[in-house]
């Protein structure tokens, strides 16, 4: 390849999207704060092809692992877990449930309960108020298990094959037994699967806590959007991973059919800061970056260093070669060292570029990159809302800037920047009842985060 041009510009952001509420446990109350008749959201098990379409298989026996619901355990010694599940709404009578080890082994099995058993909760107060063993007066009948060993523990519920069950109340209390302290934080799913259809429709209000791989918390509001059987989870990319079949555009985009790969851990609360540390807010070491160039393939490294974990982008503006050429971007992980993004020579639609060309390039740095691939979400007329938990900084990182491409299933690409901005009483990336049935609907956001001193 011939040389690059070196006119670019380096930006120091933080790409996030998304998720507040404290009492006891974790669960329904988190999912539906307000049990107002429009206003409700219930966990979804399904397996198979369910409602007209594929599901993803939250909480099932023997299902992915990147669909399981999730319990932290950090001192078995002293916590115990204390559950419960409230009437079937719909798709039949009880079924097996289990929590299982962090190895998959089984820690407990029995049938989800009716009322008058253990581990039934009746009312929206009990799910509100926890276990009845800490709140007497408010609480539930708690079914409790004793882990025997530190890690992830999970729930699964035993579905059959195309078959379904929607609760309409769930709650997860960990609990130290010795100080009485309730552990918040340590629910948590890659991928929640929620019915806002039953008995009718209803709407999401219900908040969620993103935690990036590189340690970034962002609050998502879903303002009222209108799920009905619905997935929310999040990943670094959008609707597919980045690689031979979908370079970084291609996999941002919206798209037809079920096409989630979750990725981050979404939790129920702030996830617990002394399992879940904050990230590290990472800068380009200025002056680092310079290209390599291999004639003979047509490969160019470009390599440069940053100061912690997160992710770089190279925005190629190919398109200033004019006709027939796309920018490309290419969107790596990094580790916070010496790092290196390889580029093949080609546009965005796979075309090669000329030897010798000359064209600008961007780079920018982010922590917390975090795109929200929504799943058959049919109408979302608020938009939704973000704001950052943590890490905090001075000055405080502005209000976030999202981005998207729904170009494949006939709607708008917004990724010019500032792209639309999320603010406390504004929402971003609404749609029209029904449009987003069937459809993968994908969000990216961008934080800003101050240049750090030299």
């Amino acid at each position: 390849m011939g040389k690059l041009s070196n006119h670019f510009s380096i930006f120091f952001s933080i790409l996030f999207a998304f998720f507040t509420i404290q009492t006891i446990g974790e669960g329904t109350k988190e999912l539906m704060p307000d049990s107002a008749s429009n206003k409700r959201a219930y966990i979804l098990v399904a397996n198979g092809n369910v409602g007209g379409a594929l599901r993803d298989p939250f909480a099932l026996y023997n299902g992915d692992t990147n669909y399981r619901l999730y319990i932290r355990i950090s001192d078995y010694t002293k916590e115990k877990i204390y559950f419960g599940v409230g009437t079937i709404v719909t798709g039949g009578g009880a079924v097996t449930y289990r929590i299982h080890y962090p190895d998959g082994s089984v820690l407990w099995s029995g049938s989800t309960p009716s009322l008058g058993q253990q581990g039934f909760i009746q009312y929206y107060s009990q799910a509100y108020a926890g276990p009845s063993k800490f709140n007497p007066t408010k609480g539930y009948p708690a079914r409790v298990v004793a882990p025997t060993s530190n890690g992830d523990y999970f729930i699964t519920f035993q579905v059959s094959f195309n078959g379904s069950r929607v609760f309409e109340k769930f709650d997860v209390s960990v609990i130290d037994t010795t100080t009485i302290t309730y552990k918040k934080g340590r629910v948590h799913s890659k991928a929640w699967q929620l019915s806002t259809n039953e008995p009718s429709r209803h709407f999401f209000y219900g908040k969620l806590y993103v935690y990036s791989n590189d340690g970034v918390v962002s609050r998502f509001d879903p303002n009222g959007l209108d799920g009905m059987w619905f997935t929310v989870s999040c990943n670094e990319s959008g609707c597919y991973p980045i690689g031979p079949t979908h370079n970084a555009q291609q996999a941002r985009q919206s798209t037809s059919g079920w096409h989630n790969y979750p990725q981050y851990k979404i939790f129920l609360n702030n996830p617990d800061t002394l399992l879940y540390p904050s990230a590290t807010i990472g800068q380009l070491v200025p002056n680092s970056l310079y290209t390599v160039t291999y004639c003979n393939s047509g490969i160019i490294d470009f390599i440069f260093q940053t100061t912690a974990l997160g992710t770089a982008e190279i925005t190629l503006e190919l398109s200033s070669l004019g006709l027939p050429y796309v920018n490309r971007i290419l969107v790596e992980s990094v580790t916070g060292g010496t790092d290196t993004i390889s580029w093949d020579g080609k546009d965005g639609n796979g075309l090669n570029i000329p030897n010798g060309s000359s064209f600008p390039f961007t780079m920018r740095y982010y922590n917390g990159l975090t795109h929200l691939p929504l799943w058959d979400v049919e109408g979302n007329a608020n938009g939704f809302k973000v704001n950052l938990i943590r890490p905090q900084t001075i000055p405080p990182i502005p209000d976030p800037e999202f981005f998207w491409d729904d170009s494949q299933v006939g709607g708008i690409i917004n990724i010019t920047p500032p792209g639309c901005i999320s603010t406390p009483t504004t929402g971003c990336h609404g749609w029209n009842p029904e449009w987003g049935d069937m459809k993968t609907i994908n969000t990216g956001g961008t934080w800003l985060v101050p240049v750090l001193p030299q």
